[in-house]
Parts: structure tokens; sequence; C-alpha cells
């Protein structure tokens, strides 16, 4: 059984709503994953304004991973080639 926790919600407009939600994930194999969950207000939502709250998503994790790197020096160097293995750009994925 796959563990969640918590996760982004992803807001918009001048009350800050809640149009979409990324939950981080340790999937039933112990791998870690994410879920998007997305209301209809945001897949009716302009292409290039759904990315760029995507975009965001990623900036904050950007940020919580240099905090992570900050509080963990000694394992600096092992989560930064980890870094450069990743690439965030879009590709076809098998979804679940």
């Amino acid at each position: 059984m796959e563990r969640a926790f918590l996760g982004l919600n992803l807001c918009y407009g001048t009350g800050m709503r809640a149009v979409a939600s990324v939950q981080m994930l340790i999937t039933d194999k112990d791998n870690p994953g994410v879920r998007i969950s997305a209301s209809d207000e945001f897949m009716e939502m302009p292409a290039v304004q759904r990315v760029s709250l995507l975009v965001a998503a990623v900036q904050l994790c950007g940020a919580a991973i240099g905090a992570i790197v900050g509080d963990n020096p000694d394992e600096e160097i092992e989560i930064r080639e980890l870094l450069e293995a990743v690439a965030i750009q879009p590709e076809d994925q098998a979804l679940n």
C-alpha cells in the first residue's frame, strides 16, 4: 500500500483557491512517486497558466531541496549527483 505525504496545493486567483494538488508518496515497492489531483477549473485554464502553476511548485521544491542540502552538508555531493541525473522536461509518461 502506498504511503502519501503532505503535498503542494496549487492556488489561483485573488481568493487563492486551490485548483490542484501535488502529493508526494512512497509506492508499494518503496519507490518515490507523486500524484497530481487537478480540479475542472485547473483543467480549463489556458495551458500556459497550468504550466506556470506547476513551475511555481517546482521552484518551491528547489527551495526545499536547498534547505535540505544546507541541513545535511555531508550528503551534498550525493544530493547534487542525484539532481544532475534529473531533468524537468515534458515527456510521455505512463500514468497510473
